[in-house]
C-alpha cells in the first residue's frame, strides 16, 4: 500500500551522477526580502498534475527549483478544498537540502491529526506564496473498495465545445472518486499557438473537483509548458494499494515508438514492481504504439506485460472503443486478460465522431474486479460505452448556505446504473459538530466552517433510475420528523430473471418474465402501520396486486397515519403482523445485466429506497 509519483526525484540524481548536496542555513529574518521574484521559484513536486496521496502521520517530499534560496522562512500548510476554514500545518524534517545547485527538497511531515480530504498546498515563503491546488489528499488507509474517473479529449476552442462542460463537475464530485485521470487534449490547438496560458484554463477547471488529478499532454497540448506549468515530467507513475498506472507521453507529434528512454524506463518499471496486482498503461494516443516501441528494442511486449501485470491500456479518444478498431494488433500479443479501453469525449466537442453529450468513465474498484462498462441503454451501436453527463444531478431543498439549521437535498439518477457511497456537501448554521444528525444517509465528517456554520459530508447510495433524499440538521430535536416508518422487507427471487418480448393487443412491446418474486414486509413496532408502496425495476413501476388493499387486510385503527384508512393505495400492517406480496414484473423496456428492485416507501417524509439486486436475462420466445 503506496503512492509513488517520484520519477521525478529519482531523475534528478540520474541526469547528474553523484548530486552535490548543501544544506540551508535556518533563516532568522523576520521581515519580507526581495530577493526571489516568485515567478523564478518552481514547484516540482508534489504538482496539480502528479498529486500525492498520504497516510496522515507519514511523510512526503516537497521539491523546488529556485537559483538562489534567500527568504526569510518556509511555512508549508495544506487548505481543505471543500472547507478553506480547516488547515493543516505542516512540520519540515530539518532545513531544505540543495540537490545540483537549484534544485532543493524538503521532507514534510503530516501529523496524525490530519483529517482526510484532498488539500491545497500552500507555501509561505515569506516574499510572497504559492498554491497548488490539489495537490495532497490525505487518507487513513487505501481501501479496496473505490472508484476512479477518467475524463478524456476535450477540445476546448472547437465550435462545438466552446468551453468546459461544469456539468462534469457536479456529477463526478458527488460520484466522490479516489482521483482523476485526464488524458489530455484539453485545448484545441495549443500546442500549435504554444500557449502556455493555456494550462491555466486546465487547472482551473480541474481545480473544481474534490479529487486530485492525474494529467497527461495530447496532441493538442503544449508539451514544451507542461514541464513548468503542470509538472516536470511528462510521463509519471501511480500507485494506490495494489493497483499500479504508468503515465505514459504519446502523442502524434511525440510517438512512444520514438521515444527509446521513455520506454526503457518503462521497462524497468514494469520488470520490477513489488505488490502490484494490477498494471494500467495510460496514454493520449490510442494507437497502441507502445507495441513497436517495445518491439523494435528486441522485446516482446506481451512478455513485458505479463511480468508488470499490465491487464488494462486505456486512452483518450472521441469515441467509445466499438470492439473493432485495433483488434487484431490487440489480438496479435495473445493476451486474453488485456483490456483495451478508449473513452469518448469529454466536452461537447463533435470532431471525429463525438456526439456532443460529454461522457467520463467510472471505474468501480471492488478488490480485483473492476467494472468500467456503462450499461447504456439507449445507445443504437455496439460500444465500450462510458457514462453520458447530465442524468445524474443533485437538488438542493433549500439556500444551503449555512444561514440554517436543517437541510435536505435529493440525488436524481436517470442513469441506467446504481451508484453507492456517493457525497453530498450541506452548509448548516451551528457551532457544534457533535450535534449534527443525518437521516437517510451517513456522516462522513463535519467541519467547522466559519463563524456558526458547519459544513456537513454525508454519504448517500443512490438507486438506478430513481432518487434519494437526505436530510441534515444541526438541531437534534428535528430529527423525530424524519423517522423511519418501521418496517422490515425481504425479496425473494430466482439468481436470474428471465425476461421475454410480448405484444398487447393493441400492437405495444413489452417484456415480462413467469419468473417468481415475492415481497414480504413485516411490522417491526408497537404500533399499526400503514405503508403507500411503489415498486419499481430499471425506474419503471411494477404492478401491486389491488386485493391487497381491501378493506379486509385493514386493522379497525391505524395509530401511525390517521388518513392511511381514507387511502386505496395504503397497505395496512398490525403489530407483527407479516404479508407476503407477489410481484409479476412486467415493463415496456429492460436492459440485460445487473439491475435493481427499488421499494419506495411513498409515505416516508423522505420516501426512503430498499434495493435488491437482481440479473436480468433477455430471450426471444
Amino acid at each position: 500500500m503506496r503512492i509513488i509519483s517520484g520519477m521525478i526525484f529519482v531523475s534528478l540524481f540520474i541526469l547528474g551522477g553523484m548530486a552535490e548536496v548543501v544544506r540551508a542555513q535556518e533563516s532568522t529574518s523576520t521581515q519580507p526580502v526581495t530577493g526571489v521574484p516568485m515567478e523564478k521559484l518552481q514547484v516540482l513536486e508534489p504538482t496539480q498534475g502528479r498529486a500525492r496521496i498520504v497516510n496522515a502521520g507519514n511523510s512526503f517530499y516537497f521539491m523546488f527549483r529556485v537559483e538562489k534560496l534567500d527568504v526569510p522562512r518556509i511555512d508549508v500548510s495544506l487548505v481543505n478544498t471543500i472547507c478553506e476554514t480547516e488547515r493543516v500545518k505542516l512540520s519540515a524534517q530539518g532545513t531544505p537540502t540543495a540537490i545540483q545547485g537549484n534544485h532543493w527538497v524538503l521532507m514534510l511531515n503530516v501529523p496524525k491529526s490530519a483529517k482526510p480530504g484532498v488539500y491545497n498546498l500552500i507555501i509561505d515563503f515569506g516574499v510572497g506564496y504559492q498554491k497548488i491546488a490539489n495537490a495532497i489528499k490525505i487518507i487513513d488507509q487505501y481501501k479496496n473498495k473505490f472508484r476512479f474517473v477518467h475524463l478524456s479529449n476535450m477540445n476546448i476552442g472547437d465550435p462545438t465545445a466552446p468551453d468546459f462542460d461544469y456539468r462534469l463537475v457536479e456529477e463526478i464530485n458527488l460520484l466522490n472518486p479516489e482521483f482523476i485521470i485526464a488524458t489530455g487534449d484539453f485545448i484545441e490547438n495549443a500546442g500549435l499557438r504554444h500557449d502556455a496560458q493555456s494550462w491555466k484554463r486546465v487547472k482551473d477547471f480541474l481545480s473544481r473537483f474534490h479529487a486530485p488529478s492525474y494529467i497527461l499532454c495530447g496532441d493538442q497540448d503544449d508539451p514544451i509548458s507542461f514541464t513548468s506549468q503542470i509538472n516536470p515530467s511528462l510521463v509519471g507513475t501511480l500507485n494506490y494499494g495494489s493497483l499500479h498506472f504508468f503515465f505514459m507521453m504519446d502523442s502524434s507529434y511525440h510517438p512512444i515508438e520514438q521515444d527509446t528512454s521513455q520506454l526503457k524506463a518503462m521497462i524497468t518499471d514494469l520488470t520490477n514492481l513489488k505488490n502490484t496486482q494490477t498494471t494500467f498503461l495510460v496514454g493520449n494516443r490510442d494507437s497502441l504504439g507502445v507495441f513497436e516501441g517495445l518491439a523494435a528494442l528486441g522485446q516482446n511486449p506481451g512478455d513485458i506485460f505479463t511480468q508488470g501485470k499490465v491487464r488494462y491500456l486505456l486512452f483518450g479518444g472521441s469515441t467509445d472503443w466499438d470492439f473493432k478498431e485495433y483488434a487484431q494488433k490487440l489480438a496479435s500479443l495473445e493476451l486474453t486478460d488485456l483490456a483495451y479501453i478508449r473513452t469518448a469525449q469529454s466536452s461537447t466537442c463533435m470532431k471525429n465522431g463525438g456526439s456532443g453529450i460529454s461522457r467520463y468513465r467510472v471505474f468501480d474498484v471492488d478488490n480485483d474486479h473492476i467494472r468500467y462498462i456503462y450499461p447504456d441503454e439507449q445507445a443504437n451501436h455496439t460500444a465500450q460505452h462510458s457514462v453520458p453527463a447530465g442524468r445524474l444531478k443533485v437538488l438542493d431543498q433549500g439556500p444551503n448556505d449555512g444561514s440554517q439549521n436543517i437541510e435536505s437535498a435529493m440525488v436524481v439518477n436517470t442513469l441506467n446504473q446504481s451508484f453507492d457511497a456517493c457525497r453530498i456537501l450541506l452548509q448548516l448554521a451551528g457551532s457544534d459538530p457533535e450535534s449534527v444528525c443525518v437521516a437517510n444517509g451517513q456522516i462522513e465528517r463535519v467541519i467547522p466552517a466559519g463563524q456558526n456554520k458547519l459544513l456537513v459530508s454525508a454519504i448517500v447510495d443512490v438507486p438506478e433510475k430513481g432518487s434519494t433524499q437526505i436530510v441534515a440538521t444541526s438541531n437534534p430535536d428535528a430529527m423525530a420528523r424524519y423517522e423511519a416508518i418501521p418496517v422490515k422487507m425481504e425479496l425473494r427471487s430466482p439468481e436470474k430473471l428471465i425476461f421475454t418480448p410480448g405484444l398487447t393487443s393493441t400492437g405495444l412491446e413489452f417484456f415480462s418474465t413467469t419468473d417468481k418474486l415475492e415481497l414480504t414486509l413485516t411490522n417491526t413496532s408497537q404500533q399499526n402501520i400503514a405503508l403507500a408502496l411503489q415498486v419499481t425495476l430499471a425506474g419503471q413501476e411494477l404492478i401491486i396486486p389491488r386485493e391487497l388493499f381491501s378493506p379486509s387486510t385493514q386493522p379497525e385503527n391505524n395509530d401511525q397515519n390517521e388518513d392511511a384508512d381514507a387511502s386505496s393505495n395504503m397497505i395496512h400492517l398490525a403489530t407483527g403482523q407479516s404479508l407476503t406480496i407477489p410481484i409479476q414484473p412486467a415493463v415496456r423496456f429492460i436492459y440485460p445485466g445487473n439491475h435493481s428492485i427499488v421499494i419506495y416507501t411513498l409515505n416516508d417524509p423522505l420516501r426512503r429506497a430498499k434495493t435488491f439486486p437482481v440479473n436480468i436475462v433477455v430471450k426471444n420466445p
